[in-house]
């Protein structure tokens, strides 16, 4: 956490004061919308869309597993809890590597960290930070190193990044966090070809639709 808060610090200019910064949230729905018939979103033609960017990641890292043996994904220091359930919930073990202040990624260690587990190494997540990161340049020049190695870029943070083609082998968003819906999380796979859900996720819309009306109830019906 200090190590989070002190890059956002850098980022940010706040040095020392911390404060009520906020970064991050989601929508809230108002309950009179759901009277009016629901249309479906698709943003994104061809791609795969699962509830959750946790789960997309998960079955992003399935599949891979399936062309590639090993049992270790590599991830930057600054990523949210979920991404670490994402790993160990596709049966694997997240292995860090350094993410500087500014958010950029040191590529040559990034190559170094890919050969020391090799052969162990499904994978390697890239973070497209706030829309802000040269994953472009990182994923090109990591697959010229490591060719073999698959490549998936999380793009939560960067929506309108997901319909451009890159070296990365696999593509993934939240569509609630950009949205006022409850779930959408698309996959765009390199190769053109798709992945969807093999099984429904439980109660998650259901229990995020009844929060994100909650928060519009506490925001503006209670105070009243």
């Amino acid at each position: 956490m200090d190590s989070m808060r002190s890059k956002l610090d850098a980022l940010s200019g706040r040095g020392q004061e911390w404060g009520p910064l906020r970064i991050g949230g989601e929508f809230e729905i108002a309950p009179q919308l759901l009277s009016e018939p629901l249309v479906p979103l698709n943003v994104l033609p061809g791609a795969g869309y699962y509830a959750t960017g946790r789960a997309a990641l998960t079955d992003i890292l399935v599949a891979v597993q399936c062309s590639r043996p090993g049992d270790t994904v590599l991830v930057p220091d600054y990523v949210c809890a979920s991404v670490y359930q994402a790993v160990v919930g596709a049966g694997l073990s997240p292995v860090q590597y350094q993410v500087a202040s500014d958010l950029s990624v040191d590529v040559d260690a990034l190559v170094s960290l890919a050969r020391e587990h090799r052969g162990s190494v499904v994978a390697v997540l890239l973070v497209d930070y706030f829309g802000l990161s040269d994953c472009d340049l990182w994923a090109a020049e990591f697959k010229y190193e490591c060719p073999c190695v698959p490549v998936i870029r999380d793009s939560v943070q960067a929506l309108f990044e997901m319909d451009r083609r890159g070296a990365d082998d696999f593509r993934f968003s939240s569509l609630r966090k950009w949205l006022p819906t409850p779930d959408g999380a698309p996959i765009v796979v390199g190769d053109g070809s798709v992945l969807r859900p093999t099984e429904a996720e439980g109660d998650f819309v259901a229990e995020k639709l009844l929060g994100n009306i909650e928060r519009h109830w506490t925001r503006h019906v209670a105070p009243g």
